[in-house]
């Protein structure tokens, strides 16, 4: 049996059979994506604080932005505090990734999520309960850790259905990639 194994392996190395085209599409752009990782990590995260940042700038939260009170999310008011805060936390993540997936090719978006999915759903998770966690100690705005809650539950689960169903509809080479 060790015999045929040999006689196998060496006739694996003497063969001159070339691999399936996709197979080296696909494993040249993930390791082109790989070398240049930084850089599409840093431009989807800055497109998404563009994006945020934005959203400030009629609908303020943290107490920061440019109109006083609560912009116009004050018509989700009358529905209650959940609404609003379901709608700014909404807002607030996917205006951002929705830049993103507009401004980046579709395979680097795709890749980006297929490769650093919960990096990017916990990052975003810990730095915007940390803006919370500060807005209630140091008292900017009146709004309650249920509605933080709320925020960020919707923020996360508008991303990630968003990003869900964009990758859907792609059809390009990187769909053969393995996480």
């Amino acid at each position: 049996m060790k015999h045929d194994e040999q006689q196998d392996f060496l006739e694996f190395l003497t063969t001159h059979e070339v691999p399936p085209a996709d197979l080296i599409a696909v494993t040249r752009k993930d390791i082109l994506f790989m070398f240049n990782k930084t850089s599409l990590l840093s431009k989807f995260i800055l497109l998404q604080t563009l994006g945020a940042l934005f959203t400030l700038s009629f609908c303020p939260q943290f107490g920061v932005g440019l109109p006083e009170g609560h912009g116009i999310t004050h018509i989700l008011r009358i529905y209650g505090d959940g609404a609003c805060a379901a709608f700014c936390g909404s807002l607030f993540l996917l205006s951002g990734t929705a830049l993103a997936s507009f401004v980046m090719k579709q395979d680097e978006v795709f890749w980006i999520w297929k490769r650093f999915k919960m990096p990017l759903i916990i990052l975003p998770s810990v730095f915007w309960t940390l803006l919370m966690f500060f807005n209630i100690t140091f008292k900017f705005n009146p709004e309650t850790v249920i509605y933080h809650i709320v925020w960020i539950t919707s923020a996360l689960l508008t991303e990630e259905i968003f990003l869900y169903l964009k990758n859907l509809s792609y059809k390009g080479e990187l769909l053969k990639l393995k996480p």
